[in-house]
């Protein structure tokens, strides 16, 4: 392990003996401005929440990243910042969060993404009276402003208690790679993870490493279905053929030996889901900038999945389909999608419906 820098804040003027309930671990590296939001946005939340510890894993930031830090953290409370010595790559920042944070859930987060206000208003009462594997807050996807593009939950779901796997990884599907979205519970984590984060090094799915293991011996999580976290999209480069495609497939059948069904139903939801509207995005917003693989992506996900129908069904139109038609493609594809889910988890769907029917006659 790389040493730490000797400049290490500790931002705690007062002495705790009291185990924080939550850790909120945030690795950085060169994002200053997206930084300084997600906190402005963050620290109302928690100024009064003894009970929260807050990490910063700063990976060496060349920008103005530590000056920013001393200016916007509060003195005191549970505020920690970390920066380290030399850049030690994402994943390995990753790795250090986990094992620096010393809350029971740890909830690793994005350094620009925001959690809205409201956040910890909803989350911190159940997390303190009732015991949970892992919290799914679902996200939703901004591209500029994200107070003025909320839309809020199409079934006017609040907090929901979850104690089937398999309906659980049917909420989460590929979101739980979303950082943000999933909080877990660090103690059931230790129980059940048979092999450690830092094996997942390099894969770009190593925060699986502690959420997989989970639905293995799954009890009962929550989920807010509020949209309480925003996501800023489009505003990072990776490989999206390879990381969704080639590594989410394997990650999954490694972490999930006991439920290869769920391992299954993963990387199906995947295909049908994820990638659709990841494609259309990446041909719409990147073009000759490109920072997600495009040129590739078609290639690869045709050589990992070209026997599976649901890779023809879904994920090839959005591949060919002109742009001019993609909202065509995309209701279509809705459509075909909730007809599978349908069938795959009626009593889901059934509840769906009721909340859709109930939310209509509340707007008449």
């Amino acid at each position: 392990m790389n040493a730490l820098n000797e400049d290490e804040q500790d931002m705690t003027s007062t002495t705790y003996t009291e185990r924080p309930l939550l850790t909120i671990a945030i690795p950085t590296y060169n994002r200053s401005r997206y930084l300084r939001e997600f906190l402005e946005a963050l620290l109302p939340q928690i100024e009064s929440a003894n009970d929260v510890e807050l990490l910063i894993s700063d990976n060496a930031s060349p920008d103005d990243t530590a000056e920013m830090l001393a200016e916007v953290l509060p003195v005191g409370g549970r505020f920690r910042v970390v920066r380290q010595a030399e850049n030690i790559g994402s994943d390995a920042n990753f790795c250090f969060c986990y094992r620096q944070a010393t809350g029971k859930y740890f909830w690793l987060c994005g350094d620009d993404d925001i959690l809205r206000p409201g956040t910890m208003a909803a989350l911190l009462p159940p997390l303190r009276q009732a015991e949970f594997d892992m919290v799914y807050v679902v996200p939703e996807a901004f591209y500029q402003d994200w107070r003025t593009e909320h839309q809020p939950d199409p079934y006017g779901r609040g907090a929901e208690v979850v104690t089937s796997a398999r309906l659980m990884m049917l909420n989460m599907h590929t979101s739980m790679a979303f950082i943000t979205a999933v909080i877990v519970n660090r103690d059931r984590v230790e129980t059940l993870m048979k092999d450690p984060p830092e094996a997942f090094k390099g894969t770009a799915l190593l925060q699986l490493s502690w959420i997989l293991p989970l639905f293995q011996g799954h009890r009962q999580s929550l989920v807010l279905w509020q949209r309480f976290v925003a996501a800023r999209s489009m505003n990072s480069n990776f490989d999206a053929a390879e990381i969704f495609g080639r590594s989410l497939q394997k990650v999954g059948r490694t972490l999930l030996t006991e439920r290869p069904d769920l391992a299954r139903m993963l990387t199906n939801y995947t295909l049908r889901q994820w990638f659709p509207p990841m494609l259309m995005d990446m041909r719409l917003h990147q073009g000759a900038n490109d920072g997600y693989g495009l040129p590739k992506a078609e290639k690869t996900l045709r050589e990992l999945f070209r026997f599976n129908p649901l890779f023809w069904l879904f994920v090839y139109p959005a591949l060919k389909v002109p742009l001019g038609q993609r909202g065509l493609l995309a209701r279509c594809l809705m459509l075909a999608n909730q007809v599978i889910n349908f069938v795959s988890e009626p009593a889901e769907g059934m509840h769906k419906l009721r909340l859709k029917r109930a939310q209509q006659s509340s707007s008449v």
